[in-house]
């Protein structure tokens, strides 16, 4: 009896505080899923553009089009003018120029785009990652 009751007391906390088990994928949120870490892409039409992509993400808004697109993380409220989130290429913090990011990225060589929510961009960046962050890996990493 004292077994069972330890047994539900540690599912219990782990329902309470949110805890998972789960593959790193599942953790990051794969496509669909819409937690701290946001929706995932797999870049599989290179013909399409970067911000077409971005578009595809639940929770990322897109408004234009091309390098000129302003790519913002739904939810992020502030009250600064600037509110793009920071942009991640390969592990490599790239900044939150879009237009720059757009210029730069080759299309044909990237695997998977993903967006972290700001809660978790700031936990993994600091202040860097306040508006959220835009994960994107290469076939290179």
């Amino acid at each position: 009896m004292k077994k069972l009751s330890t047994v539900l007391l540690i599912i219990g906390m782990m329902v309470f505080t949110g805890c998972t088990v789960g593959d790193e994928a599942s953790r990051y949120g794969g496509a669909g899923s819409s937690g701290e870490y946001g929706d995932e892409v797999h870049v599989n039409e290179p013909n399409v553009h970067l911000d077409e992509y971005l578009d595809r993400l639940s929770g990322v808004q897109v408004r234009g089009n091309g390098r000129s697109a302003d790519v913002n993380i739904r939810g992020a409220t502030s009250f600064e003018l600037d509110t793009t989130p920071l942009f991640i290429i390969d592990n490599v913090r790239m900044g939150n120029d879009f237009g720059q990011i757009y210029d730069i990225v080759d299309m044909t060589k990237v695997n998977n785009i993903r967006v972290i929510r700001s809660s978790r961009a700031t936990t993994l960046y600091g202040s860097d990652g306040a508006h959220g962050a835009i994960v994107i890996k290469t076939e290179s990493e």
